[in-house]
């Protein structure tokens, strides 16, 4: 299993369901190249932080040094970290556009990344990738896309069309929610404490 890594909190609820169901499983955490505080902090065997000044468009995956919590779980539970470069979640963002007609921000996108770009072999193995969140500026997304899209292309709504699409999306979550049932993963943790 590929899953996105800033803080570790996405990483790590997901690692814990994960060995939860599937104990034999590997997971591995993946970074914009530039931000690989998890990495570091693997191979230091604890927290370290990025040097000051890095970039990457992958903005949701910025944070500064690994969770104190998160890390203590990622750190028993994955497998390891991979790192992937802007130009490689620009692919993999293109990629999903063009084939899953699904639009993934850029830090959502680092999973499917490391894959297209083979940081780890999948011959012979049933594999996951995990895409998260569609929260892309416009602008950065046309530009990776190298397409131009008008970039208010909505329609003005009046404020009772507004509350009524906002109710239907309110309703959907509510029966999602109510239809969730959440994985008993508590022994897992309890062991890593």
């Amino acid at each position: 299993v590929l899953i996105c890594c800033g803080g570790g909190g996405l990483s790590a609820g997901s690692a814990v369901s994960i060995k939860a169901i599937s104990p034999k499983t590997d997971i591995y955490l993946i970074e914009p190249e530039n931000f690989n505080d998890t990495e570091r902090s693997f191979v230091n065997k604890r927290r370290v932080s990025n040097e000051i000044g890095k970039q990457s468009i992958c903005d949701a995956l910025l944070a500064d040094t690994p969770g104190e919590l998160t890390f203590k779980i990622n750190s028993k539970l994955a497998a390891g970290v991979l790192t992937v470069s802007d130009e490689e979640v620009k692919e993999a963002m293109r990629f999903s556009f063009q084939h899953f007609k699904m639009v993934i921000e850029p830090g959502g996108a680092v999973a499917l990344a490391a894959a297209l770009s083979r940081k780890i072999e999948f011959s012979g193995k049933v594999s996951v990738i995990v895409l998260s969140g569609g929260n892309v500026d416009l602008d950065l997304f046309n530009q990776i896309l190298g397409i131009e899209f008008d970039s208010n292309p909505l329609p003005s709504l009046s404020s009772d069309e507004k509350m009524e699409v906002l109710n239907i999306i309110l309703a959907y979550y509510r029966l999602h929610i109510n239809n969730f049932k959440p994985l008993k993963s508590l022994e897992i943790v309890k062991n890593i404490f």
